[in-house]
């Protein structure tokens, strides 16, 4: 499982997680099978073709919440 999260103070301003294809090669290669990234603070690039590359290679693409005290602590 790979999580992908901003720091807490993170500035959203000009240096936002992204995820995209060559993300997803990676993932292939290290043999993932969850990439889980924070919700409402991440971009998926080309959102329909990652989902169909993580759908053949047999990986789960999820958003999850992160608390203040998960991210504080990092």
């Amino acid at each position: 499982m790979i999580v992908k999260v901003a720091k807490s103070e993170h500035d959203m301003r000009f240096d936002i997680p992204v995820i995209g294809e060559q993300t997803l090669h990676v993932l292939k290669k290290v043999k993932a099978s969850v990439l889980a990234v924070q919700a409402r603070r991440s971009i998926l690039l080309n959102r329909a073709r990652l989902i169909q590359m993580a759908d053949a290679q047999g990986l789960c693409l999820t958003a999850v919440e992160i608390g203040e005290e998960i991210t504080g602590a990092m």
